[in-house]
């Protein structure tokens, strides 16, 4: 392996990372839009009920 390290400039990093922050933002509104989606279409559960119901099959087990 070679120790060569190959430069970039900063404006190409910079444009980069935008790209990269640019793609997580679409990446969250997808998710909160496919979440939205879930609640209008009664998909949903009670997280507290969720959660009793697993420990007690866990309990079961």
């Amino acid at each position: 392996m070679s120790g060569f390290v190959h430069p970039i400039d900063t404006t190409r990093l910079d444009h980069s990372h935008r790209l990269e922050r640019e793609r997580i933002h679409r990446l969250l509104l997808d998710e909160a839009a496919k979440g939205l989606a879930d609640v209008a279409a009664g998909r949903v559960k009670n997280a507290r009920q969720a959660i009793r119901k697993h420990k007690r099959e866990r309990a079961k087990a």
